[in-house]
């Protein structure tokens, strides 16, 4: 996201009126980020059943906030793109 969000002001264009170049980085890097939180949340559950249940909760929480932020951000990504949003 950082590449296409450079400047203040190009950020506001790009986000106010993104090209399908700067969607289809936007939705790369939200089903990346959605893969390494679905990953976490495995490592979590395998580590809950061992030796280190603090260390899998932790992660647990941090995969539930992660993902309520994923969340947020393919909302916003859908009302950047949906002419019905």
């Amino acid at each position: 996201m950082r590449e296409f969000l450079a400047t203040p002001k190009v950020a506001k264009r790009k986000l106010n009126n993104p090209g399908p170049r700067a969607i289809i980085a936007m939705e790369a890097q939200l089903i990346q980020l959605e893969g390494a939180i679905n990953a976490l949340s495995v490592i979590a559950e395998t580590m809950g059943h061992g030796e280190a249940p603090s260390a899998a909760s932790y992660l647990s929480r941090a995969a539930a906030e992660h993902r309520e932020e994923l969340q947020r951000l393919w909302l916003i990504a859908f009302k950047a793109v949906s002419p019905l949003a």
